[in-house]
Order: C-alpha cells, then structure tokens, then sequence
C-alpha cells in the first residue's frame, strides 16, 4: 500500500486502520472469523494459513508504516510488531463483538473506529501538539 500512498504515515496508517477495520468487521468476515473461533482448534491449518495470509500481512504493513513515520519523526518511538498487533485489536474485538453479543449491546462500530484512530494517532505522535485527530 505504502507504494501507491503519497500522504504521509499519519494519514497512511489511518488508512490502513479503516481498511482493516472494515475487512475484519463487515459481514463477509463474519463466516471466517466464526469458522477461526469454531474450528480454528481443532483444524490447525486453517488457523495457520489465516494467520500467514491475512493477520501478518497486516501487521507486516502496518509495521513498516510504523517504521516509516518513526524514521521521519511523525511518531515517537515504539515497539513495531507489538504496536501492530495493539492497532488491530479494536478490529478484532468488534468483529467479535459482532459474532458474540451483538444481540445484547450493540456496537456503534463508526463509533468504535473514531475513537481507535483518535486514540491510535494521538498517542504515535511524536509531537502531541501536532497530532492529526482528522478521523
């Protein structure tokens, strides 16, 4: 993505966060992420083929936005791959908040994503006075 992205890593990784926001919490992942949860346990290659080919490609993508902006000096320092996987799990809950409770508590996922960019930009910024709240 970073190839065709001309913005800067702030806007990239809000970008990359929407998208997979969107994949992780639309309706055609529903199916996958019940089968991972359902079967993931007891059919190991599929929770490892999902792992390769979807969860790392994204935390090796957002990873090197992560580097990118660090280097430039738009974010502070941090642990690449563990920041990674921390900005993929509001994703991830509300997917599964979706599968699991929806029924009990709805979720205003526009809701949850705003607040996760709110929260993701403002706490990379390598300077808090500049930080971009443009979710």
């Amino acid at each position: 993505m970073r190839e065709e992205f001309h913005g800067s890593s702030f806007e990239l990784l809000q970008e990359q966060i929407r998208l997979l926001f969107e994949k992780i919490t639309g309706d055609g992942m529903r199916v996958i992420l019940q089968l991972q949860i359902a079967e993931g346990p007891r059919i190991p290659e599929l929770r490892t083929y999902y792992y390769r080919n979807v969860m790392q490609r994204f935390v090796d993508s957002l990873s090197k936005t992560l580097d990118t902006g660090i280097a430039a000096g738009e974010f502070r320092p941090v642990s690449r791959e563990t920041m990674a996987r921390v900005l993929m799990g509001p994703s991830l809950l509300t997917g599964n908040w979706k599968i699991l409770f929806v029924v009990f508590c709805p979720l205003d996922t526009r809701e949850v994503l705003m607040t996760q960019l709110d929260l993701a930009l403002r706490g990379l910024a390598a300077d808090p006075s500049a930080s971009r709240s443009s979710a």
